[in-house]
């Protein structure tokens, strides 16, 4: 029979059948068609990616799935022992996927498929059925017809479907199992295929590099943690330099800066020459633990009087308890509202001791159920009983209107034995975003059992937004193989840009190559002096001095007559330059000329100039 006339058997079956409800919207059908067209798999290619991938480990739930199917999309011979191993996993989805890989497969998977259109899982029997009727060599219409007049209305609009998507998908409806045959088949593109003709890897990063936001925040983060003689000097000049041109320094220079050099920035702000937004910057000390350097900015910060008890909390962390002498009449007074008696009790919890106590069983009595909530948190913290008793019941009920807020402050206090241990044993009963949180923070304090329950949530993939920065994080300081595997298949992450910011920097940190494209733009499209400047530090650090010298004598200049392209022409390699002969010294500048006549006056000169700026570090 003609696929024309399986065609329109399936249609003809599909319209005389009782309409069911779609596993899909429509429009979500249409896109799901749609983007289809834009795969295709270079089966040398795809099956080594697949395989490597597998083989490494570190892969979550769905990339598993993909890296499966792809092994069938590409026809892997060496790939199907992997397929039919999975046929046996506990795992849904993953189960679906090798089902689905077979049919890709095609030949010689007949019985097997068979055997499958009867398993216990709806799903799995629906992946059999498409997963033959694509392999092209089985009579898919006499089964369609069969079961249309056996009187099972539902399996033969099932069947009917899924045979009108074999042959003329763009005709189809949507039925769960060719929904997810066309979800396989992107994410496999994604990850082991091509899209629109090119590595989508690759797609993504270069448009991430075209981002200047997210280039800067990368750049600028990354370099935070060097320990090059004068890179601080570039982000004082950085945040001076904005200062001057928009009147005020971007958050993401302030908070790099604040990262590379908190003391200074502290001394900065103290002595005037810098005007911080506080709210920013106390939450950025909060978030990295800075407060021990930051103690004369925070004092500041404590007469401003919106920032006042958020930095005494922080001044309390960093010991400076003599700055805290006023806290008791103010909390007496009666005249806080509930935000600053939190931030009161945050204080009171790292001060101790007895004179903290009181205060804190004073607090419980506060019509505000959130403060007596941050109260009792912080007396568990110091080892009250009733107060322990109070957080385990809260940590454990998810139907509390305060569970939110405990596992907040549980997690955020971690540190603290009493805490981790209630934070513990509440682990097993949390779900959800609450789970996450609070196996984060364990895992960051070394708990084990945390770390494998981080490990398994994350198997479902990364959570988007600040949750998921912290996930990538915490996962990092376990330094495992598998971990950074992990991590390494997560990159890059859609359209989120805090995830995507923490994922290359972990890369970068880990010295993975996929971020030197990231990296080359920083030294050549970042607009400021600067930035670029600490751009080719980066560089230096991922492949060595050799590796800008490199750079310096083939730098990618546009070629368009425009006017821009003229300015990064004669600017643009003087400050490679710089950079070269900052770090690499009167050698680098001997390598680069000794080699090559052709390098950039601008090159040249920028080395020069750099070579002498390094003698005075």
């Amino acid at each position: 029979m003609a696929r024309p006339l399986y065609a329109t058997l399936a249609l003809s079956l599909a319209l005389a059948v009782p309409a069911v409800s779609q596993s899909a919207p429509q429009s979500d059908w249409a896109r799901l068609l749609k983007q289809d067209a834009r795969i295709s798999f270079n089966p040398a290619r795809t099956e080594l990616a697949a395989i490597t991938a597998i083989e490494a480990g570190g892969l979550d739930q769905g990339t598993r799935a993909a890296a499966l199917f792809a092994l069938g999309a590409s026809g892997s011979k060496r790939g199907r022992a992997l397929i039919v191993e999975a046929l046996a996993s506990e795992n849904l989805q993953e189960r679906c996927a090798a089902v689905l890989a077979l049919g890709e497969l095609g030949v010689g998977v007949s019985p097997l498929l068979e055997r499958l259109r009867g398993d216990s899982a709806p799903l799995v029997a629906e992946c059999a059925l498409l997963a033959l009727m694509r392999t092209g060599r089985w009579a898919a219409a006499d089964y369609v017809e069969a079961v249309s007049e056996s009187g099972d209305a539902a399996r033969a609009e099932t069947a009917s479907k899924l045979l009108l998507f074999a042959t003329d998908a763009p005709a189809s409806e949507a039925t769960e199992a060719s929904a997810l045959l066309l979800k396989l088949r992107w994410d496999a593109g994604r990850h082991f295929g091509l899209i629109d003709g090119r590595a989508w890897e690759v797609a993504l990063i270069e448009r991430l590099a075209e981002d200047e936001a997210f280039l800067k925040g990368f750049v600028l983060n990354a370099a935070a943690s060097s320990v090059r003689p004068g890179s601080k000097d570039h982000f004082r000049s950085l945040a001076e330099s904005e200062r001057t041109q928009a009147g005020a320094a971007s958050e993401q220079a302030v908070c790099a800066a604040l990262r590379a050099m908190p003391g200074e920035v502290s001394m900065l702000v103290e002595a005037g020459l810098w005007n911080p937004d506080w709210g920013m910057m106390l939450e950025e000390i909060r978030a990295r633990d800075l407060e021990r350097e930051t103690v004369g900015m925070l004092r500041l910060a404590k007469e401003i009087p919106s920032m006042r008890y958020r930095a005494m909390a922080l001044l309390a962390k960093a010991g400076d308890s003599a700055s805290l002498a006023p806290l008791r009449d103010e909390i007496e007074s009666g005249r806080l509202g509930p935000m600053q008696l939190i931030y009161c009790a945050e204080a009171l919890g790292y001060v101790g001791g007895d004179a903290a106590v009181p205060l804190l069983r004073a607090l419980r009595q506060h019509p505000s159920e959130d403060v007596v909530a941050a109260a009792q948190v912080q007396l568990a913290k110091m080892g009250d009983v009733d107060a322990s008793t109070f957080v385990s019941e809260h940590l454990g009920d998810r139907r509390s209107s305060v569970h939110r807020q405990v596992v907040d402050w549980a997690s955020a206090g971690a540190e603290s034995p009493a805490l981790s241990d209630l934070l513990s044993q509440a682990l097993a009963g949390l779900n959800g975003v609450r789970a996450l949180q609070a196996s984060i923070a364990l895992s960051v304090q070394g708990n084990p059992e945390a770390r494998d329950l981080l490990r398994e949530l994350l198997s479902a993939g990364l959570p988007p937004g600040k949750i998921g920065a912290r996930a990538v994080e915490a996962l990092e300081g376990f330094g495992g193989v598998e971990d950074l595997a992990y991590l390494r298949h997560q990159f890059p992450y859609g359209k989120d840009e805090v995830v995507n910011e923490a994922l290359a920097l972990s890369l970068y940190r880990a010295r993975d190559p996929r971020v030197l494209g990231l990296i080359r733009a920083g030294i050549w499209d970042s607009p400021g002096f600067d930035q670029s400047v600490l751009a080719s530090g980066l560089l230096i650090d991922m492949a060595g001095v050799r590796a800008l010298i490199d750079e310096a004598r083939y730098e990618p200049m546009l070629e368009a007559d425009t006017p821009n392209a003229r300015y990064r022409a004669a600017k643009y390699p003087r400050r490679v330059g710089y950079a070269l002969g900052l770090w690499g010294g009167l050698e680098a500048l001997d390598e680069l000329n000794s080699e090559v006549s052709d390098v950039r006056e601008g090159v040249r000169h920028g080395a020069l100039l750099g070579a002498l700026a390094s003698r005075t570090h």
